[in-house]
């Protein structure tokens, strides 16, 4: 029932290294948890139920590590591996109990520029990210949700149309590329999501829009509108366990500090949970 939230920014730019927790079964603010190893400014996270890794670019060393924490105990990240390739924002992330996955990239150089592929590692082990095939487009600013069998990704933005909402997937045991899944109700990129062990993911904000919607992830098919997050929202974090999305911070367009939750089994509008420490 911990979620540890870490990296981010605040306009300036002053990034972070900082990572805070919160238990998802009860109300409250946030906790310091420990530091990352540098300031991360797109942390994208996925994990078992002992451990979290976070990947992203390390400002300033412009590198794209992956570090590791174990959710249980207090404590500074640890280093685990590289991504396969710079990744100034390393997209979407999920993971079965064993694999880690992030899929689209933006590389940074030069700016705007989107990457279709996709990374893994074995959770349990350390080591550099190993190819496990393509998005259906190259995008950046993508998301994902995911659950035991299968990942599914948010494309983001693409090099045309611009944002396109559209969702493909991947079987997460098997390596090979995302194929089509369907599309959420409206055009957006980099929601916060979460998932629970019912097979439903959760797909909120991004793009400067409230909306929530959900998917069952083990059939194809469109989003379906679940409720609305209290205001519009863009680079949330956000995680799934335990039944509950949580929603940390984001940008409206100036930063919040504010945490929110849904009932991921059921549909409603989210409800406050506390805040973050900044």
């Amino acid at each position: 029932g911990r979620a540890v939230f870490g990296g981010g920014y605040i306009p300036g730019p002053v990034y972070i290294n900082s990572l805070e927790y919160v238990n998802i079964n009860t109300l409250g603010n946030s906790q310091y948890f420990g530091d990352l190893l540098g300031r991360i400014a797109f942390a994208q996270a996925c994990g078992s139920e002992t451990r979290g890794l976070y990947a992203g670019d390390r400002n300033p060393e412009s590198t794209s590590p992956i570090e590791y924490i174990t959710i249980a105990s207090a404590g500074n990240s640890i280093d685990f591996g590289d991504l396969s390739a710079k990744a100034e924002q390393p997209g979407g992330s999920c993971s079965s109990s064993t694999r880690g996955i992030w899929g689209g990239r933006s590389p940074g150089d030069p700016p705007g520029a989107q990457s279709n592929v996709i990374d893994y590692v074995e959770i349990s082990t350390l080591g550099n990210a190993v190819d496990f095939g393509d998005l259906k487009d190259p995008s950046w600013g993508t998301a994902a949700v995911g659950s035991t069998v299968r990942g599914v990704f948010i494309s983001g933005s693409t090099a045309s149309p611009g944002y396109t909402g559209e969702l493909t997937y991947i079987t997460i045991s098997s390596k090979g590329d995302a194929v089509r899944f369907g599309d959420l109700t409206q055009r957006r990129m980099t929601p916060a999501r979460g998932s629970n062990s019912s097979g439903r993911g959760v797909l909120a904000g991004g793009s400067s829009v409230s909306t929530i919607d959900y998917i069952t992830i083990s059939t194809e098919g469109n989003a379906t509108y679940f409720g609305d997050l209290s205001e519009n929202l863009n680079n949330a974090a956000s995680c799934g366990v335990s039944g509950r999305m949580i929603r940390l911070g984001g940008t409206t367009p100036s930063s919040t500090n504010t945490i929110e939750y849904v009932v991921i089994s059921t549909m409603g509008n989210a409800l406050d949970f506390g805040d973050c420490s900044q």
